[in-house]
């Protein structure tokens, strides 16, 4: 028969770390978590992978995490695996449910977008290629073309830049509210290692980071002197609804 593992694991952010650096996730347990661990595994969330594997204690409703990618090939998705009852001899473990990108992207700029203006993002990736698509939205969970959402861009193939691994997106954020963070979804192209019957999978995830779509607007150049009480300008637009 069939088993169902129940997690007690909520929620996970951000959904990507990046490669070859240090990030830190946000873990949060309903109820809180005690005597618990979790770790990340390429393949399935074992026994045998939590012996081999490097795991991190997580405790309370809320748990940060600094995961070390320093190992993790860049473009996989590694699933978050937990342990209950991690100081026991007979350990519980299973899987989240949530997994973690390891990201290519390296850089971004800029991270604030304005209403009602259109934006080119440098974006800085190892392995990305002229076939890789990017997108801007609250989430990078849903990559299907046809699907319209108020608050995502269009999904756009990156240009090159001239340089290596610097490539240029451009995104229509006109009509980005104001106040929101935005995540950099990125299209890598298809792996045929992740299916079993050899049939192709987008390999996609987030880049890492957030774009935060500002309120903020000057209308011109402007500037300070280096003392106290200096006064600028700027107008507001309206937020989200």
């Amino acid at each position: 028969a069939a088993e169902i593992f129940v997690s007690a694991v909520a929620s996970v952010s951000p959904g990507a770390v990046v490669a070859g650096s240090v990030g830190e996730v946000t873990i949060a347990c309903e109820p809180a978590c005690d005597d618990t661990k979790v770790f990340f595994a390429e393949r399935a969330c074992t026994p045998s992978s939590f012996s081999s594997a490097v795991s991190f204690p997580i405790s309370g409703p809320f748990s940060n995490v600094a995961v070390d990618a320093s190992d993790f090939a860049a473009g996989p998705h590694y699933l978050l695996c937990v342990v209950f009852n991690a100081s026991e001899a007979v350990a519980e473990v299973g899987d989240t449910g949530f997994d973690i990108f390891v990201s290519p992207v390296r850089a971004v700029e800029p991270k604030v977008v304005r209403p009602g203006e259109s934006t080119n993002f440098n974006i800085t990736c190892e392995l990305c290629s002229d076939s890789t698509e990017a997108f801007l939205g609250e989430s990078c969970d849903d990559i299907t073309p046809q699907t319209e959402y108020w608050y995502r861009t269009h999904r756009t193939l990156l240009a090159s830049a001239g340089q290596p691994d610097k490539w240029i997106l451009s995104a229509d954020t006109a009509s980005f509210p104001a106040g929101l963070h935005f995540h950099l979804c990125l299209l890598l192209g298809n792996d045929t290692n992740t299916s079993n019957d050899n049939t192709s999978a987008m390999v996609f995830g987030e880049a890492g980071g957030k774009i935060y779509a500002s309120a903020a607007q000057l209308d011109e150049d402007q500037f300070v002197l280096p003392k106290a009480q200096q006064v600028v300008h700027f107008r507001a637009t309206k937020g989200r609804p």
